[in-house]
């Protein structure tokens, strides 16, 4: 069974075209946010920010020498433990003993403030076995003399 060898969540991925080095700019571990958009959580709704971002993991075949391939599944779970996203894909490790899976996000659904995760897992036999597990922070700032514009401020 294929390895996982680690998860990243950042802002911004490259990849070198000559030496296909990974750059991963601006990891992020927490999020500041601020604006009166955020109030809608406050009535039960989800908010979605848009929110550039991609979500990097790097896989090794378990024996270098023997091709394979997993199916991964990468759940995103809100504080309070419910889904918010979730994506199944297939690691192939036949032509490379290694392979990056990179998922670009272009918004981040938000049910309130606290801690989310990304759990990382891959397919063994039925059933699915966690790997990697990503933990981010998410704080709102709900100050009550917030600007009147409609605008969402984000921090790092």
């Amino acid at each position: 069974m294929a390895k996982h060898v680690w998860t990243i969540l950042s802002n911004k991925t490259m990849i070198d075209r000559t030496s296909n080095a990974i750059s991963l700019i601006d990891v992020i571990e927490q999020i500041n946010l601020s604006g009166p958009g955020l109030n809608e959580y406050k009535k039960g709704r989800e908010v979605v920010i848009p929110f550039n971002y991609s979500l990097a993991t790097l896989w090794i075949r378990s024996d270098p020498k023997k091709p394979e391939k997993v199916n991964s599944r990468t759940t995103l779970f809100t504080p309070d433990n419910k889904i918010s996203y979730s994506q199944e894909i297939e690691i192939d490790l036949t032509n490379h003993q290694r392979r990056r899976s990179i998922i670009d996000f272009r918004s981040l659904p938000l049910s309130g403030p606290g801690t989310y995760k990304y759990k990382i897992e891959q397919k063994a036999g039925k059933n699915w076995k966690t790997v990697a597990t990503f933990p981010f922070d998410v704080f709102f700032d709900l100050s009550p003399d917030e600007p009147k514009e409609k605008e969402l401020n984000l921090k790092q």
